[in-house]
């Protein structure tokens, strides 16, 4: 210090220690923030209501103008019959109750009904008891603001919550996102406390034991409260949903018989019905190739000379007859129109053969059913669009294991049922020239009294794969290739 007081000292500076300032900066700061008498300014939040009611419907419009200039626009269209004063009503109720719930102390509220104003102002008397009811709520929510006013404007100034309320009252959507639409199924007069809940529920096994795992209740009977402590075990309780759990399986969820009821009808009759049986069904082959035709939807007839080649085919269209069958009974002509249930449900069921359903194996993921839907099941409720999308991609990158695993039991059902099959078969073997008889129901229905081998025929050749051609007795030649399987030989 005395090296720099030195240098300094021909240019006439001098150094002086500065005091303490802790002092000095309280009060500065007490000086500084201190709010002079009528500074602070109350924070009036303004609310603009209209109410509208016409023969689509009733409604009424709501804005919530915030002490920074923001608007909350709200459009509430009523499910109730409500008059035009009884609209008005409500939609300062639902703006009051939006203003409280949105923490405003003072509120200033615009109406371009004269009556309601004054009726709220105690300038006009309130007659009718639905109009002594409703000024009373409105009485008892201006009470909790800390001050709350009510001014009767122009309808001019306050085009846009009529705009809003007349939209609202005839619209059930709106597309403006700035825009909040509710329904409000009951008008605010009706009190809740005043309704008598009556459970039409008919008791179930299950409520004994949903009762002991929220409650802790147990009947007074030792024994039969020992036997549900026992069964207790095995159930837990899940978002107020009793679910019985197992080691390996999923929560398993218990409902009650009436819906149980309504998911069995949607498993056996609804869009999932898949069940063989019922009655048979009339052939409907002009009205297939029709609507084969309409939906551009080309046919192809394999030859009757190899018929095992058709073989998956047949099966799969034999599935989907008694499906069909299932789901028409008597109703025999609606088929087309039961077509699209049946084919979903036969893509979403799993093949024995795959061990997969054909939906998993072209796009990765099974479908849920529509049961799961109408009564939720854990996996629907716990449902997050986020983890749902990254399980998508890792089935989506597993997919086509999934499918080599497919091919491979593919391979594996095919050899159990060609060994199953080939020890009851036993090969036919012709050699050219030998004079053979051939299935005369191929080729159509012969009828009860028909016969059922038609010939002889004579082999001309063996084409391989016990597939030969024939020549009738005069020379002549069958167009077609005939399968050993329709063919037995002659003795004359």
């Amino acid at each position: 210090m005395v090296k720099w007081a030195v240098e300094l000292s021909e240019y006439g500076i001098e150094y002086h220690p500065r005091s303490a300032i802790k002092a000095q900066a309280l009060v500065d700061f007490v000086v500084e923030m201190t709010a002079e008498e009528g500074e602070h300014k109350q924070q009036w939040w303004k609310l603009f209501v209209d109410g509208s009611s016409t023969l689509q419907g009733s409604g009424a419009g709501v804005i919530l103008e915030t002490p920074q200039g923001d608007k909350i626009q709200y459009g509430l269209r009523f499910s109730f019959d409500a008059s035009n004063n009884e609209a008005e009503y409500e939609a300062l109720l639902a703006g009051g109750r939006l203003a409280q719930a949105a923490g405003a102390k003072y509120l200033r509220a615009y109406s371009d009904s004269q009556l309601i104003v004054n009726q709220v102002n105690g300038d006009y008397e309130a007659k009718g008891e639905k109009m002594i009811q409703y000024l009373n709520l409105i009485r008892t929510l201006c009470q909790k603001f800390e001050k709350f006013e009510l001014q009767r404007v122009p309808r001019s100034n306050n085009e846009e919550a009529d705009q809003l309320a007349k939209l609202a009252s005839s619209l059930t959507t709106v597309q403006n996102r700035k825009i909040i639409l509710l329904t409000q199924d009951r008008s605010g007069i009706e009190d809740p406390a005043n309704e008598i809940l009556v459970n039409t529920s008919k008791p179930c096994w299950k409520d004994t034991i949903e009762a002991y795992l929220t409650t802790g209740s147990l009947p007074t009977d030792r024994k039969e409260a020992r036997i549900i402590r026992t069964r207790a075990t095995h159930f837990t309780m899940i978002r107020g949903e009793l679910y019985k759990r197992g080691f390996s399986q999923p929560y398993l969820k218990c409902l009650d018989p009436e819906k149980a009821e309504y998911v069995l009808k949607e498993i056996h009759e609804g869009s999932c019905g898949n069940h063989s049986g019922g009655r048979s069904l009339a052939g409907k082959g002009k009205e297939f190739k029709r609507w084969c035709l309409e939906l551009k939807i080309k046919q192809y007839f394999t030859s009757v000379g190899t018929p095992q080649s058709n073989g998956q085919t047949e099966v799969t269209n034999r599935t989907i007859l008694q499906h069909l069958k299932t789901r028409l009974d008597q109703a025999k002509g609606n088929w087309v129109n039961e077509l699209p249930g049946v084919l979903w449900a036969y893509r979403t069921t799993p093949r024995r053969s795959t061990g997969e359903s054909p939906f998993n194996l072209v796009y990765g993921m099974e479908a849920i059913i529509p049961a799961e839907i109408g009564e939720e099941t854990l996996r629907v409720q716990q449902y997050e669009p986020e983890i749902n999308d990254i399980g998508r991609r890792v089935n989506l990158d597993l997919l086509g294991k999934v499918r080599d695993t497919a091919s491979v039991r593919i391979e594996a059902y095919k050899r159990h049922m060609a060994k199953a099959y080939n020890a009851r078969v036993h090969p036919k073997n012709f050699q050219i020239g030998d004079l053979v008889w051939r299935r005369s129901d191929v080729q159509g229905n012969i009828g009860k009294l028909g016969a059922k081998w038609e010939g002889p025929y004579r082999v001309i050749e063996a084409i391989g794969n016990a597939t030969y051609k024939l020549e009738k007795p005069d020379g002549k030649e069958i167009p077609r290739t005939w399968n050993a399987s329709n063919l037995k030989k002659f003795y004359a």
